[in-house]
Formats: structure tokens, C-alpha cells, sequence
């Protein structure tokens, strides 16, 4: 139900910026989705990085300084992470600044405009995420690769990527993304058609 989570308690859709929230059960699993992916990839990092310290003793600075994940154009999913390690070093892109930008002073926040160069999100974000979600207010393919070019611009080398559109999009999401549907697909309550989640991995 909507009242167990915050998120959609408190903010509204609204038409200008072509918002649909999902649903509260639908957010949950997403956000299930990424912390075990996360948590879990961190915890084999440390145990590798503590194998590898005991003979090399050495830390790559660039592994070190990977940031865990970016939102684009998905508030609901970032402001819904559970552990606060997550959401302090994630980073929410979405053109909404009025609605959420003051509420990201525990973490990051960039007004995009997906149809700006994708050169003007600050360099300390290019090639820093592990994890990336996306859900573009619009389904066209013109729409899709400026969302592609962003999230090439952001992803860390064998980053992962989750992604919403429509069914008849699974060609292009191959194409652009590398990803294909997953079984679980998202409710979406007040819009007409059914969306698909696409991920690049294989997901449970």
C-alpha cells in the first residue's frame, strides 16, 4: 500500500514533468534488487581486496572511488534505499530539481536535462557508478539513446543497469543497452500500459 512507503506519501505525480510513480511493491523489489547486487558485490570486493593487500599491498584509487549507484529519472527508487551507506554515496539525476534537489544534502543531486550534452554532468560522476536505474518519462527511441549516452557517460566498466519501458522497446533495449526483459515486471498504477524491467544481468 502506498501509506507503507514515504516516498509516495509525500510527493505527488505531476503531469508537467510526465511522472508515474511505481507501485510500493514494485519500488521494495527494485530496491531488494539493488542492495543484495551491491552489498553482496561489496563484500566480495573486501574479501578479494584483503586476499590481494596480503601480496601486493597495494589499492587501485580508481576501484576505491567508485560511487554505488545512479538514478535517472527514478526518485522513488533512490529516496526508497534502505541502507543510508547507499544512498549517500548515489547519486539522483532528474530534471524535478524544485521537488527534490533540498533533499539530497546527504547525497548527490544533478538536474538533468536529457536533452543537454551529456558532457555537462560534472566529471567527478563519469564512469564512477556501479549500478545504474533509469525509467525516461518518454518511451522514443530519440529519448532512449540521449538516456543511452548518459548512461555510458556514468556507468564504471561491468556496471549493471536496470531499466523500464514498454514491451514493443525490446529490440532497441538490445540494441542500445545490451539488456533483456526479466520476469518480474513493474506496476505502474496510473499508467494505461504495462511496463517491462530490462536489466544487462541476469537478475533473480
Amino acid at each position: 500500500p502506498t501509506q507503507n512507503n514515504t516516498f509516495l506519501r509525500r510527493n505527488k505525480e505531476k503531469s508537467e514533468f510526465n511522472q508515474y510513480w511505481y507501485s510500493a511493491y514494485t519500488i521494495e523489489s527494485v530496491v531488494d534488487e539493488i542492495e543484495k547486487c551491491l552489498l553482496s558485490q561489496e563484500q566480495n570486493e573486501k574479501t578479494s581486496l584483503s586476499e590481494s593487500m596480503e601480496s601486493l599491498k597495494v589499492v587501485d584509487s580508481e576501484e576505491k572511488n567508485l560511487l554505488e549507484c545512479a538514478f535517472l529519472s527514478t526518485p522513488s527508487i533512490h529516496f526508497s534505499l534502505k541502507d543510508q551507506n547507499l544512498f549517500k554515496n548515489s547519486l539522483l539525476l532528474d530534471y524535478d530539481s524544485k521537488s527534490f534537489e533540498r533533499r539530497c544534502k546527504e547525497c548527490h543531486f544533478y538536474k538533468y536535462d536529457f536533452n543537454e550534452d551529456v558532457e555537462k554532468i560534472p566529471k567527478e560522476y563519469k564512469h564512477r557508478f556501479r549500478y545504474l536505474v533509469v525509467d525516461p518519462p518518454f518511451i522514443t527511441r530519440e529519448v532512449w539513446e540521449k538516456y543511452a549516452k548518459a548512461i555510458e557517460y556514468l556507468a564504471a566498466p561491468n556496471a549493471k543497469v536496470l531499466c523500464s519501458t514498454i514491451q514493443e522497446n525490446r529490440e532497441m533495449m538490445k540494441e542500445l543497452l545490451q539488456c533483456e526483459p526479466v520476469p518480474f515486471k513493474p506496476s505502474i498504477p496510473n499508467l494505461v500500459y504495462q511496463y517491462f524491467f530490462y536489466t544487462n544481468y541476469r537478475a533473480e
